[in-house]
């Protein structure tokens, strides 16, 4: 048992330890960068057999006004030239696919909490020192409804963090993150 305690108290177990914390949280912290996407789709839905798609012309993003939002405009180009990658055709005049959007930010708070040690290993003790981050989440909503049915045939969310970069240059960040939903969707059959 002393020995055990010997080598908790040692310098170098201690760096060798701090080392391999600082490793996890980088890896933690990289992995937050990308959105958690989550996707749902009908169960009955073949969405390789629509072909055209168009936007609704009243959007969420848009807040109720008479004109479309920066916020709208950017999230459509976007989401427009993903569906046309995938082959799908823009038509403003009856499309078998009508898409809509939502966008929400929150303000968070996270409590952290990390051990305090004067040189010495002292987790056991449970003397630990705290901080209060905030932080903003968002999370961006894309609806592909049949529009013929009415029916919601699919629905790709993405949920982050919103940090100053994202701030700073918002269609860059609108571009990564509808790509981000867009992974994995299926090709139109032309």
């Amino acid at each position: 048992m002393r020995k055990l305690i010997g080598k908790l108290e040692s310098p170098v177990f201690l760096a060798m330890l701090l080392i391999k914390a600082i490793l996890v949280v980088a890896v933690l912290t990289g992995c937050t960068t990308a959105p958690d996407v989550r996707i749902d789709k009908a169960p009955a839905a073949n969405l390789s057999q629509y072909r055209t798609f168009g936007f609704y012309d009243h959007l969420p993003t848009d807040k109720g006004s008479s004109y479309t939002s920066i916020m709208s405009s950017r999230l459509k180009q976007s989401t427009r030239d993903e569906l046309e990658r995938h082959g799908y055709v823009y038509s403003d005049k009856n499309p078998d696919l009508k898409v809509n959007f939502n966008v929400q930010v929150t303000e968070r708070q996270e409590l952290r909490s990390y051990p305090t040690s004067n040189g010495v290993f002292v987790r056991r003790a449970g003397l630990q020192d705290y901080s209060l981050v905030n932080y903003r989440q968002g999370t961006v909503s894309i609806d592909l409804v049949d529009n013929h049915l009415k029916s919601l045939v699919w629905q790709g969310i993405a949920d982050g963090r919103v940090d100053d970069k994202m701030i700073e240059d918002p269609g860059k960040s609108i571009d990564t993150v509808v790509k981000h939903i867009f992974v994995g969707f299926p090709l139109s059959q032309k």
